[in-house]
């Protein structure tokens, strides 16, 4: 029987829906109970509570993106592709330049030095990543000023911590410098440096990148992007091509890359990070490190793995006794 003070049906009123009466022009069903946001038949019958009077249908029914916002969302998107798609291929063309670098006898070392070099990236590379999506994760779920506080507090002391670390050992390898060189065959030590700069800016742009990327200032981050692949590219080539350098011009040359898109990304975020005050724990902040570092490499580096395990499983056939 229908609900005649309401003008409704059994079967269509609130109470046997699922929804307790009186949640009239109400939120709060809808948020917490799951009720409007979950498929196309609550929404229907959301709408014939609106025609009983049951609830407001501008008010209760979810909103929609707008034509503005939906081209934000498509000039954002499709610079986030240029920026990802041409950084890439920038980063990509640094290898056949500098396979170019020397003279045709010493090519192949020089190309041999340079990869040799970039190998030291594979630890740094997947705490880099780590260390970005955290800050992703936390710079975009602090919505309170405390909450941004300590977010700020937390990547200032991880900028100190990784400037600590580097310092030491920026000593250690002054100590070691000969033999390092002598192992990878270096003509010139200063890549060394080069290298060991690279990774201290690296390490240090991925605080920035991972506040910039949860604060969603896609701007500044594709710009990051594309100086870090065209930047690293063009100081490359000219270091190369223009005045011959070796392995050490070309590592050079990524820093100089590296250090445009992270002034691009320190100057974005630093009105974030300057923030004073908050408090910061590092082991709960480790503990979620860590798993994010290690997923990052065991990505990017499977197929590497995947062919060490053939190797292994080669050899152990060819040395196995009848």
């Amino acid at each position: 029987k229908g609900d005649r003070n309401n003008q409704g049906s059994v079967a269509t009123h609130p109470s046997n829906l699922g929804v307790p009466a009186g949640t009239r022009n109400s939120r709060a069903w809808d948020c917490r109970e799951g009720g409007g946001t979950r498929d196309r038949g609550v929404l229907q019958t959301m709408d014939v509570w609106a025609e009983l009077g049951y609830m407001d249908r501008a008010v209760d029914r979810p909103s929609r993106m707008n034509s503005r916002e939906k081209a934000s969302f498509l000039k954002q998107s499709v610079w986030m592709t240029i920026a990802t798609v041409g950084g890439g291929a920038a980063m990509m063309l640094v290898h056949s330049v500098v396979a170019k670098a020397g003279d045709q006898k010493t090519v192949d070392a020089v190309y041999s030095q340079f990869k040799a070099l970039l190998g030291s990236f594979y630890v740094i590379g997947a705490a880099q990543a780590g260390m970005a999506t955290l800050f992703a994760q936390q710079s975009a779920a602090a919505v309170t000023p405390e909450q941004q506080r300590n977010v700020s507090a937390a990547g200032r002391q991880v900028i100190a911590a990784l400037l600590g670390i580097w310092g030491l050992l920026g000593v250690a390898l002054w100590y070691y410098t000969p033999n390092l060189v002598a192992l990878w065959k270096l003509d010139n030590p200063g890549a060394l440096w080069a290298t060991w700069a690279l990774a201290l800016v690296s390490l240090l742009t991925a605080v920035a990148r991972g506040v910039i990327h949860g604060k969603q200032q896609f701007g500044p981050l594709g710009l990051a992007g594309i100086l870090d692949g065209f930047g690293r590219l063009t100081a490359v080539a000219i270091i190369i091509l223009v005045f011959r350098g070796l392995a050490a011009g070309a590592m050079t040359g990524a820093l100089i890359g590296a250090s445009c898109a992270s002034a691009v990304l320190f100057w974005s975020a630093r009105s974030f990070l300057l923030t004073p005050g908050g408090s910061f724990d590092w082991m709960p902040w480790l503990r979620r490190l860590v798993p994010l570092a290690v997923g990052a490499h065991s990505v990017a580096h499977r197929e590497r793995w995947h062919r060490g395990l053939e190797l292994m499983r080669k050899w152990r056939a060819e040395n196995q006794k009848p």
